[in-house]
């Protein structure tokens, strides 16, 4: 991952949530990274199991929105608002609109499945085997009936049936 890459990642271990920052470091063996975060916080240091791309929400996900400090209620995007990087939410129970939302508020569903992928998708995959635990992006070249993929890196290299699991869609 490049120096100066949108990702995102967690503050701390004792946090579950993850936080969008620019890398503005990253060792020569990429085991430590210097991120800066968009409230102006930097972090240096930082593992490899905290950094991880960024990958927004896309038009009609099914999301899970912030109601109130510790409450989150299910719904869908509705727009995507690349002007400010907010999405407008509708709500599953009652329909009610919340306009202009912040991805910090937004999280999705657990046990949702992620978006499909298709055959020339641009995606970030991990590399099975490396312990780094990062995603590098690549492009899929075939998609197997089970929701495999095989993925050609941009580096070159290339690895079949790359469970759905560890391969994001990036959003361009």
């Amino acid at each position: 991952m490049p120096h100066n890459s949108r990702i995102r990642l967690s503050r701390s271990y004792a946090y579950a949530e993850w936080y969008r920052g620019i890398t503005i470091y990253a060792s020569a063996n990429r085991l430590l990274w210097d991120v800066e975060y968009d409230d102006g916080d930097v972090l240096t240091d930082l593992p490899p199991a905290a950094v991880r791309p960024y990958v927004p929400y896309q038009l009609e996900e099914s999301i899970e929105v912030r109601v109130d400090e510790v409450s989150f209620a299910a719904g869908r995007v509705i727009a995507v608002n690349s002007m400010d990087d907010t999405f407008d939410i509708e709500l599953e129970d009652d329909g009610g609109v919340f306009t202009s939302v912040h991805p910090m508020d937004i999280r999705r569903r657990v046990g949702e499945a992620p978006p499909e992928l298709a055959v020339g998708d641009r995606v970030q995959a991990q590399f099975p085997g490396a312990e780094d635990g990062f995603y590098y992006p690549g492009t899929v070249t075939r998609v197997h009936g089970r929701g495999s993929v095989d993925v050609e890196y941009d580096d070159g290299d290339f690895m079949e049936n790359l469970p759905r699991s560890v391969v994001e869609l990036m959003m361009e």
